[in-house]
């Protein structure tokens, strides 16, 4: 191998062990149900102000609603609501 070639697979294993580091920081929870956006602070069903205690699970992002009827109304359908996520609609 040369100089180059040595590096880069040095710079690879660094960046393997830094991403290994971090997810094992994170509880399973965590790594299953991110936030749809940290910034989400309106319903996709309602537009109303979400509360953060009322929330399903879509695609392994945690969406949060209005009201337990908005979250009903997402988990029927969920895909009618998701195409336009909260954080877009603000």
């Amino acid at each position: 191998m040369n100089e180059k070639k040595i590096i880069s697979s040095i710079a690879l294993l660094i960046c393997m062990g830094l991403v290994i580091l971090f997810l094992s920081g994170c509880t399973e929870e965590e790594k299953n149900h991110r936030p749809l956006s940290i910034d989400q602070t309106t319903c996709p069903v309602t537009g109303l102000p979400i509360d953060k205690n009322i929330s399903s699970v879509y695609s392994g992002q945690t969406v949060y609603f209005s009201s337990q009827e908005a979250k009903n109304t997402f988990d029927k359908n969920p895909g009618k609501y998701f195409s336009n996520p909260p954080s877009l609609r603000q």
